[in-house]
C-alpha cells in the first residue's frame, strides 16, 4: 500500500509442468504481473494491470527453450455497495 487510496502490487511466479506419458516433455512458465489500484471514494475504485508471461520448453530442441510469450493489460473500474 502506497498511501490510503493508492495500492500497488508486483508478482513474479514460476510454474513447471511435467506431462504424463506418452508425452515426454516439460515446460516452465514465468509470469510477471504489475497492478495499481486507486480508491476514488468508499464505493468506487479504478485500476490498471499488466502481465508478461513466457513459456520455456525444457525438453524439445525444436523450440530452442522458448515456446511462447504473452502480454496482457487492462483497466478496471469497480463499484461496491
Amino acid at each position: 500500500q502506497i498511501d490510503d487510496r493508492l495500492r500497488g502490487e508486483f508478482r513474479f511466479d514460476i510454474a513447471e509442468y511435467d506431462f504424463l506419458p506418452p508425452v515426454s516433455r516439460r515446460d516452465r512458465l514465468y509470469t510477471t504481473t504489475f497492478r495499481l489500484d486507486y480508491a476514488i471514494d468508499k464505493h468506487f475504485s479504478a485500476g490498471a494491470f499488466y502481465s508478461y508471461a513466457w513459456a520455456a520448453n525444457l525438453t524439445s530442441p525444436v523450440f530452442n527453450n522458448r515456446e511462447y510469450t504473452r502480454h496482457v493489460g487492462g483497466l478496471v473500474v469497480r463499484a461496491e455497495y
